[in-house]
């Protein structure tokens, strides 16, 4: 029953890591589209959003193996 929760909670961290990563794919995808003149302050707090939501993403995802790691060790 342990090693079953220990399961699902790695998988949650991972596929909540997936999910907060996502938009700095839209935002790399969409650099070509960007124009200089078009910079704007909205534009800076959606990369500092968006970058900042990567790195949660990153965190998550480790998190979610080191869950899967502490279920190996036992």
């Amino acid at each position: 029953m342990f090693i079953e929760e220990q399961k699902y909670r790695a998988e949650i961290f991972k596929i909540g890591g997936f999910s907060l990563m996502a938009p700095f794919g839209k935002l790399i995808l969409g650099i070509p589209d960007f124009r200089l003149t078009n910079l704007s302050l909205q534009l800076l707090v959606f990369v500092i959003v968006v970058i900042a939501s990567f790195y949660v993403g990153i965190i998550l995802i480790l998190k979610g193996f080191e869950a899967l790691g502490e279920m190996k060790q036992k």
